[in-house]
């Protein structure tokens, strides 16, 4: 009569790890058992029931977590809240969770998820149960022009005067602070894209910056306005350019700020089945476009190194054949028809 646990599935809410949409096999959490009704405390926990620790052994957009040992149980007429969390941690002090966003080699292991949404559960068997991120986002997406028509080779060094310690109350999914200094951040940067996963609570000021690099060019990075304190489960997008005096030109200087969810803003997810006609629309327009073999044969002179201006209207269509999963739709799309 042991429960086990279900995480939320991509097609019923909008959830996301931060390195795929999915749960990974041997993920572990931690899970908290509460007399329904009540705060999570020593003297509200039900049969004792803290920090259980529940894995899954299979990988996939929804997890089934089981107890490895010392199963929450529940007989005829027994009600509990769940209080649950990831990454498991074995170290659970006044029911806080330590947090270290020092180390970003693997953001899997500090996407710190939260879930208190599972009330009166009195049925033995399956529980589904829905996470939430706690911490914030930031990414930084380097683009061409201001003199600078290739960044793809662009680098990026720490970003430099944010905390990076802190701890999380299980009782409600607050995030707050240590009392620390600041440390370097190491970012995780995908072409000319970076991010990094922040505590929220501190603001984007100017004591926050980071330095870049093209090729023998050095560039300094800091927030152009102040931005108010970092918000849990917020991704913070900005959009910079490099200019030839060494300083960096942001284009969103209050950045772009969304929910750090997937699908869309109702929670809907969008599904697109593979297959059909190549081409979705083969009736033709009025100005007849180009095929993409027609466009490249076109301009075939063009290199990385020195590109051509087109400066006509030209047409072409395709299918898109990439998604913004991972960020990489920003200055990169990729679409695809008969010919290339």
């Amino acid at each position: 009569n042991a429960v086990s646990f279900s995480s939320n599935s991509m097609l019923d809410s909008p959830f996301s790890r931060v390195t795929d949409n999915k749960w990974d096999k041997n993920d572990a959490i931690g899970v908290f058992a509460i007399e329904s009704g009540q705060e999570l405390s020593d003297v509200t926990l039900f049969d004792g029931k803290a920090n259980i620790k529940h894995t899954t052994q299979e990988a996939g957009i929804t997890a089934k977590f089981t107890a490895e040992s010392n199963a929450i149980e529940l007989k005829q007429g027994d009600k509990v809240d769940v209080v649950a969390y990831y990454p498991y941690a074995t170290a659970i002090t006044d029911y806080k969770l330590p947090i270290s966003v020092k180390d970003q080699s693997d953001l899997s292991k500090i996407d710190v998820l939260y879930s208190n949404d599972l009330k009166a559960l009195a049925d033995n068997g399956e529980a589904r149960m829905n996470f939430a991120h706690q911490l914030s986002q930031v990414i930084f997406r380097v683009e061409p022009g201001n003199g600078y028509p290739n960044v793809d080779q662009v680098k990026f060094g720490a970003l430099k005067g944010l905390k990076t310690e802190g701890f999380m109350s299980l009782k409600d999914g607050i995030i707050s602070l240590d009392k620390g200094e600041s440390s370097d951040i190491a970012l995780t940067v995908t072409g000319s894209n970076a991010r990094a996963i922040v505590l929220p609570g501190q603001e984007l000021s100017g004591q926050v910056s980071m330095t870049l690099t093209l090729g023998e060019d050095e560039f300094i990075w800091t927030p152009r306005t102040t931005l108010a304190a970092l918000k849990s489960g917020k991704k913070y997008t900005f959009r910079l350019q490099l200019s030839a005096d060494g300083s960096v030109k942001t284009l969103n200087p209050e950045a772009d700020i969304e929910d750090w969810t997937e699908g869309n803003a109702n929670g809907d997810i969008d599904v697109v089945t593979p297959g059909g006609s190549l081409d979705p629309d083969p009736q033709p327009e009025p100005n007849e476009s180009l095929t993409i073999a027609e466009l490249k044969n076109k301009f075939s002179n063009a290199t990385f190194e020195k590109p051509i201006f087109i400066d006509q209207d030209l047409k072409i269509r395709g299918i898109v054949m990439s998604d913004d999963s991972q960020g990489n739709i920003s200055n990169k799309l990729y679409i695809q028809d008969k010919t290339a």
